[in-house]
């Protein structure tokens, strides 16, 4: 005979899917509010060096890679100062 279950594991495997979709959420959040930052700083380089979205999310790359910094610092630096970043 099976031993009659009180609930504790049931409860232990839905206090982690809470926890992981907790954490899924809080994920997408980020990446939302990145993608945002990321696409100010695209229409001020587009609008400041007179180039495309693709040329302004390019810009930003090549300036993360000779700098050594994440994309999303380079882009929270343009939307923040409105100034080019020194490279």
């Amino acid at each position: 005979m099976e031993p009659i279950s009180d609930g504790r594991e049931e409860r232990a495997r839905m206090a982690k899917s809470l926890a992981d979709a907790e954490q899924e959420i809080k994920q997408l959040h980020d990446a939302v509010e990145s993608r945002t930052i990321i696409g100010q700083a695209e229409g001020i380089l587009m609008e400041r060096l007179g180039i495309d979205a693709c040329q302004a999310l390019g810009y930003l790359k090549r300036v993360s890679s000779h700098t050594n910094r994440k994309v999303i610092d380079i882009a929270t630096e343009i939307a923040e100062t409105r100034n080019l970043p020194q490279s």
